[in-house]
């Protein structure tokens, strides 16, 4: 009898054995590790996620240290029912205040802010506003909370000192408050590589992530449920992949397993197994084809402007049957984060087996007023026709912080730190003083009558330390010119502003470009065309004469082109942006409306759509055999195809010409549907049409690199 007990009691320890071995690993047991209740004498536990962490009071600090300024403690008079007793108390500060955290263990950490705000007997929290910042990085600016809705704020910090200084900074006349603080060290590859994938204008990470600060923006379970903290190994919590993510939700099925998750390359904390186990595909099954495979499954992230975010896929192949099957491709925003990937071979052949990838791109703008992340999975060209699938298992984002600040000291509250933030302040407000009465006199000086001198008042143009033969002028100099840009001189206007026609005091013709307040371009676009046409001389292309940039105002001054000027065919420095051009107008005149403003585009919109007699010389209106005018369109739009290949020869060229001017002297018809395949010709074939990708600005150092190739001359006919 004791022994068939016995027998039962192993057995019952092998069943369990793995499971508590699976417990025992999730168990995540962070070097450095700070739990805080803000502004509270007990401790308590965020019990509504089920995370049952211990978060101590912050009023006998024993392993950190604190430096308030007029700080207090506020409790909510009336909590929700069942609220966490975490959300109960605040920290409010009046002055500059910081917590001082030691750092046992370099690299990432985790910051979370918590953040509820609620009326209280002396501060109504919902009016606080103020900055955060740890240790040199500015995490929050203007921060302000909602009326009782639970906020945290999560920071992945690169933290390479031996501490690390958390400070609150109320704005003028306000307060900071926070309830609770969470500080530790995430687990080793959190932040990812010391190499990251860019796409981004407007950042770079030279060294990485190394001594970098984020903020969590997304974190989405792709295809999967929420995800609490009590179910992941580092307390986060993963939102559900629904519709309002997906640019076309019916472009995409939700695929999942029971199988177990093969970590290996990966560690188990880097994203739980709920979200390695969901995914969103293009179809179910890789063996099950898609009537139509050639779409892309793309989720659209709202994001604000002025940062550069990380994005990190999440992947693992739950789709396909047997390994080396799956190939396909990933996109963000216009730029493709890699092409014929097979997840296989990233994991040795294991399939079921995570991994993820990062990228650091900028918003995508989507409208005047909306900008978006977006990412998109699709088809890759090493698909097997009967094979074709791609998918995403989840999908982080986080905003590279800008900006950085001094830090505020790291000790108890000090004389001398007072004295410095008084001496501050008294030298802001008389440099503030100063500033005034420089604008004051400025606007005086302004405002005074003054003898404009002519064209010796410009100043020159430096690219690449030369001067440029472009000329940099005073707005009031173009307003005298311009007679004040009176409506009877506006020759014509577009998403940029109204085009007026001047006399400069040397007799020069001027086509003067005055940029309106609701401009649809800005000053990116300002600077890269005088750049640009500075660097541009020929014949046949409008010249920039002078430009103004004193604000508000943004000037650009053309010579003016009278209509009959002669002009030879030329090809322009930007491939698609200049490729012949012969009649009344430049290949290129930046003074007419953004759809008119390239010849070569406008000529071919309307080409495409038939109707090519809309763009032909005014005073040859009528005077044109309209079959002999498509028969020339269709010649024109097979020499404009990108690829030289594609291009005609020139004999063919010369045939259909001739033939086109046949029709034109003769009043002959043409022969549909192909009037002019004889013995001794050869019909060409039509260019395909190329998707363009999103326009991008451009820098002076990118203008720098295309000098050599922005050169026009005849001889490139």
């Amino acid at each position: 009898m004791a022994k068939r007990k016995l027998q039962t009691h192993l057995r019952n320890l092998t069943v369990l054995l793995p499971l508590l071995l699976i417990s025992a690993a999730s168990d995540y047991n962070p070097v450095d590790n700070y739990l805080l209740n803000c502004g509270s004498s007990s401790s308590a536990t965020p019990t509504n996620d089920g995370d049952n962490r211990a978060f101590l009071p912050d009023t006998n600090p024993k392993s950190f240290t604190t430096s308030f300024s007029d700080d207090a403690s506020a409790q909510d008079p009336n909590p929700p029912s069942g609220a966490s007793d975490l959300y109960r108390t605040a920290r409010v500060f009046t002055g500059v205040s910081s917590y001082l955290f030691s750092v046992r263990s370099s690299g990432a950490h985790l910051v979370r802010l918590h953040f509820y705000a609620f009326p209280s007997k002396d501060h109504n929290l919902t009016s606080a506003v103020f900055n955060v910042s740890a240790g040199m990085h500015l995490l929050l600016s203007g921060f302000t909370a909602p009326s009782r809705t639970r906020v945290v704020k999560e920071f992945p910090i690169d933290i390479q000192g031996k501490t690390v200084q958390i400070s609150f900074v109320p704005s003028q006349n306000s307060f900071a408050f926070v309830n609770a603080i969470e500080f530790f060290t995430a687990p080793v590859g959190f932040l990812g590589n010391s190499t990251v994938k860019s796409f981004s204008q407007s950042a770079k990470l030279e060294n990485g992530v190394s001594n970098q600060a984020f903020e969590t923006v997304y974190r989405i379970n792709v295809g999967g449920q929420k995800v609490t903290p009590s179910n992941d190994t580092v307390w986060r919590t993963w939102t559900a992949d629904d519709a309002s993510y997906l640019f076309l939700p019916s472009a995409g099925v939700v695929v999942n397993t029971t199988a177990t998750i093969n970590y290996g390359v990966l560690s188990r904390e880097i994203a739980p197994d709920s979200v390695y186990s969901s995914a969103r595909a293009m179809q179910n099954q890789i063996d099950q084809v898609n009537d139509n495979p050639n779409f892309n499954v793309t989720w659209v992230m709202d994001v604000a402007p002025g940062s550069a975010y990380l994005v990190r896929l999440h992947f693992c192949d739950l789709v396909s049957l047997t390994p080396s099957l799956l190939y396909f491709d990933a996109y963000i925003n216009d730029n493709t984060a890699f092409a014929d990937l097979n997840p296989d071979s990233v994991t040795n052949q294991r399939l079921k087996a995570p991994f993820y990838r990062d990228y650091l791109a900028d918003p995508n703008r989507e409208n005047s007023t909306q900008y978006a992340i977006r990412v998109s999975v699709g088809k890759s060209s090493m698909s097997d026709p009967g094979q074709i699938n791609a998918l995403l298992n989840g999908l982080e984002i986080f905003r590279l912080t800008s900006g950085s600040v001094p830090s505020v000291g790291n000790g108890k509250k000090s004389t001398t730190s007072f004295v410095a933030v008084v001496a501050g302040v008294v030298g802001g407000v008389t440099l503030l003083g100063l500033l005034i009465a420089a604008v004051v006199f400025v606007r005086r000086r302004r405002k005074s009558p003054k003898k404009t001198e002519p064209s010796n008042n410009w100043r020159p143009i430096l690219v690449n330390g030369k001067i440029s033969k472009s000329y940099r002028t005073s707005s009031g100099l173009v307003e005298g010119q311009s007679a004040l840009f009176r409506l009877t001189l506006v020759i014509g206007s577009g998403g940029f502003g109204k085009v007026y026609k001047g006399v400069l005091r040397d007799g020069t013709r001027v086509a003067v470009k005055r940029a309106s307040r609701g401009s649809q371009q800005g000053f990116p676009e300002f600077q890269t065309e005088i750049l640009l046409l500075s660097r541009i001389r020929h014949k046949h292309l409008v010249s920039l004469i002078g430009y103004c940039e004193e604000p508000p105002e943004m000037i650009l001054v053309y010579e003016l082109w009278r209509r009959g000027r002669s002009r030879s065919t030329c090809t322009g420095p930007t491939r698609r942006a200049c490729r012949g051009s012969r009649g009344s107008r430049p290949v290129i005149n930046p003074v007419l409306a953004r759809e008119h403003m390239n010849l070569v585009e406008w000529a071919l919109h309307w080409q495409r759509k038939g109707s090519l007699e809309k763009v032909i010389d005014p005073q040859l209106v009528g005077e044109i055999n309209p079959n002999s005018l498509r028969k020339f369109g269709e010649t024109a739009e097979k020499c404009l195809a990108e690829h030289g290949d594609d291009r005609p020869s020139i004999g063919d060229v010369l045939w259909n010409l001739e033939y086109a001017l046949q029709i034109q002297e003769t009043g002959m018809q043409r022969r549909e549907p192909h009037e002019d395949s004889t013995n001794n010709a050869i019909d060409l074939p039509f260019a395909p049409v190329v998707r363009r990708m999103t326009s991008k600005s451009m820098t002076i150092s990118d203008v720098s690199r295309m000098e050599g190739s922005l050169e026009v001359t005849d001889s490139q006919v």
